[in-house]
């Protein structure tokens, strides 16, 4: 129960705590899932350019590093 010199921002934030404590403690954190063996350094960083030049809408760097991406990946899961 609040008390008289707590606002309802107080309040708010009594209740945001307990029930993210409470959430953490019962269901436990969220995992990220594993990633693919395949899944080097190199493609991630490849990935993240990809993803900026998406953003610039340049569609000609995209392509070239999507297929830059699936070839490097194809070459992995041969290779091991």
């Amino acid at each position: 129960m609040p008390s008289d010199d707590q606002t309802e921002e107080d309040c708010w934030k009594t209740i945001e705590t307990n029930i993210k404590a409470t959430t953490e403690k019962v269901i436990g954190y969220n995992r990220h899932k594993a990633r693919k063996p395949w899944t080097t350094k190199e493609i991630l960083n490849r990935m993240e350019d990809r993803r900026i030049a998406k953003l610039e809408n340049n569609d000609i760097k995209y392509n070239q590093i999507n297929k830059d991406i699936r070839n490097k990946i194809g070459k992995q899961r041969k290779s091991g």
